[in-house]
């Protein structure tokens, strides 16, 4: 196969037939190849600073399976933005909170993570979302990105990010 796979369900197989040298081997895997599943949109681009900031959070499930264990973890730069709350909480919980440091330009930045859960499985063709509130804390170009995981997309964490002007 050449170039990127289709949306789908996909099974690979190894059969090696029995020979004198060799044992007969049978050898099969599966997987699935999903679509971008999570979008991150700024209801309010430029704001005062300590005015709110809102964003909207979708999981847009276009596959023709259901999504399990849908996990949207929110990083924003804890110098910058301070969380007040979310939408739709009966349906996205937070999960946890934990902090992460990194070095960005030589200069330590301190970046806050809060995990929301979805509160069920996500059908296919279907979607979910939430809105979150923030607080700015300092003027220039935020940016904060969102993170979603399932089970059906394995290891790959799928991220959307978005920009406000304060």
């Amino acid at each position: 196969i050449k170039g990127p796979l289709d949306v789908g369900n996909y099974t690979v197989s190894a059969f090696y037939r029995e020979s004198t040298y060799y044992t007969e081997i049978f050898n099969y895997t599966s997987f699935q190849v999903v679509n971008e599943l999570v979008k991150k949109l700024t209801v309010n681009e430029t704001v005062y600073l300590g005015d709110n900031v809102d964003f909207v959070v979708i999981v847009n499930n276009t596959n023709n399976f259901t999504l399990h264990n849908v996990t949207i973890t929110e990083i924003f730069n804890t110098a910058e933005l301070q969380y007040v709350n979310h939408t739709n909480s009966r349906l996205w919980i937070i999960n946890s909170t934990y902090y992460i440091n990194k070095t960005v330009d030589g200069k330590k930045v301190n970046y806050t993570c809060i995990v929301f859960k979805y509160q069920g499985d996500l059908a296919g063709n279907s979607s979910a979302n939430f809105t979150i509130t923030f607080n700015t804390l300092t003027t220039g170009t935020l940016v904060n990105t969102v993170n979603l995981t399932t089970n059906e997309t394995g290891n790959k964490t799928m991220s959307a990010s978005n920009k406000t002007k304060v």
